[in-house]
């Protein structure tokens, strides 16, 4: 007949322990621990959070890259929103003309692109922010996107704030 010492089965019990301790970790990273803001929105809800209400207009900055040392933020006529790599912010406005406002901020420096916009009623308008090289340089415009492209990319991406007069 095999004895069992105190030790051994101290030991047993330990590497059990440190195993169900493992397998609680890899379970914690397989089915994630984030919180339900990081996973994008089916289309479906999609569409009905975000249907355009009757005579006004729907204007959505997405936003691709991240800036590196730096902030950047988005505005519509001055109502602004912190923007982050893969995430976009949402305007519901009146229909006319608008003043769109991209920024990279560092302590010591400090870059704006803007672009006028026109609103249609009823309608929604996609923008997003483009790098291109001139003379070595990098500039950036703002560009607006084909509403099939940015339906696909809000998609795709987390909603960093909504400006109707509710706070996400």
């Amino acid at each position: 007949m095999h004895k069992t010492t105190l030790s051994q089965r101290t030991r047993t019990e330990g590497m059990a322990l440190g195993l169900f301790a493992l397998l609680v970790c890899l379970g914690g990273m397989v089915f994630g621990c984030g919180t339900a803001s990081n996973i994008p929105p089916s289309q479906q809800q999609t569409e009905i959070q975000h249907q355009i209400p009757e005579g006004k207009s729907l204007v959505y900055f997405y936003y691709t890259k991240k800036y590196l040392l730096g902030t950047t933020a988005v505005a519509l006529d001055g109502k602004s929103s912190p923007i982050e790599k893969n995430s976009y912010v949402l305007w519901e406005v009146e229909p006319g003309r608008h003043q769109l406002t991209f920024t990279f901020e560092r302590k010591w420096y400090k870059k704006t692109v803007e672009k006028t916009i026109t609103c249609e009623p009823n309608q929604r308008a996609f923008f997003h922010l483009y790098a291109y090289t001139e003379d070595d340089e990098v500039q950036h415009k703002i560009l607006q996107a084909s509403a099939n492209a940015g339906q696909k990319r809000i998609q795709q991406f987390r909603l960093m704030r909504r400006f109707n007069g509710e706070i996400l």
